[in-house]
């Protein structure tokens, strides 16, 4: 279940066993959720810097749906999406075009974002295209296709 490189330990607390399967939990290091206050403050700052001081008007309404930012605070992945109805074959272009345009706009964003806060460095921002919005309407109408489908063939057995 654990892999064979990992060992059981057997500790007796009171009259019950607990069994404790990884020697390395006592290892590991525990997050002190500092990187998610970095993404935090750095999703609530580039909206505000987007919205109001970038002036390219390439770039319409965004959408910053998740920030990540790595443990050793160097890289932030900012996933974005784009909150306008367009066909298929211009969304492709336009998605690629957004990323593009935030990705060339990153040393402004990442500067505007120094300038508001006291750490010692700033992560370095890469841009992706989320494709949640898009999907996620998808994906609960063919769940919802499943699942009267389901119901249908109990029906029916019944």
């Amino acid at each position: 279940m654990f892999g064979r490189s990992l060992e059981r330990y057997e500790v007796i607390i009171g009259r019950t066993y607990t069994y404790i399967f990884d020697r390395q939990i006592k290892n590991m290091k525990v997050s002190s959720g500092r990187e998610f206050r970095v993404a935090d403050f750095i999703r609530q700052e580039l909206a505000d810097i987007i919205r109001n001081e970038m002036r390219d008007p390439r770039i319409g309404i965004l959408s910053i749906s998740d920030v990540k930012v790595s443990k050793d605070l160097s890289y932030a992945d900012i996933y974005v999406s784009r909150l306008s109805v367009s066909t298929d074959s211009e969304n492709d272009f336009k998605e690629r075009e957004l990323v593009q345009i935030l990705n060339n706009a990153g040393g402004f964003l990442r500067s505007a974002v120094a300038k508001r806060h006291s750490m010692r460095i700033t992560p370095k921002l890469r841009f992706h295209y989320d494709l949640l919005l898009e999907d996620g309407p998808r994906m609960e109408k063919v769940i919802s296709q499943a699942i009267k489908a389901d119901e249908n063939q109990r029906i029916s057995r019944c």
